[in-house]
């Protein structure tokens, strides 16, 4: 899941146009992806962000997490402004189980448009 993940972002780079707002990109977007994850949802923010981070450096990154939520976001901007690309969306649920949810401008699994 993480490196289909990492994959993913390695693309976005290279792309041009995103999305003004992350809400458009949630309504607009190629790739929408829903896991639970067996973790802490912190964790499970920290090992993402520290992935995308290592393979594409933090100018494109943007992050926040809400502890009083249990709620945590990591999105990439494409570049010179050029929008919303990638979000992730993780929030603590039952017990030691996390919901993320992955919204893409484009799709791995077919050529891009």
């Amino acid at each position: 899941m993480i490196r289909n993940i990492i994959l993913l972002v390695f693309i976005l780079i290279l792309t041009a146009c995103g999305a003004n707002t992350k809400y458009e990109l949630m309504a607009t977007a190629k790739l929408h992806a829903e896991y639970s994850v067996n973790d802490n949802y912190q964790s499970v923010y920290k090992r993402i962000l520290e992935k995308i981070t290592e393979c594409s450096g933090v100018e494109f990154v943007r992050w926040n997490i809400y502890t009083e939520l249990a709620e945590a976001e990591i999105y990439m901007l494409g570049a010179y402004s050029s929008g919303y690309l990638f979000l992730a969306e993780i929030k603590k649920g039952e017990g030691d189980i996390s919901d993320l949810r992955v919204y893409s401008k484009f799709s791995t699994s077919r050529p891009m448009e």
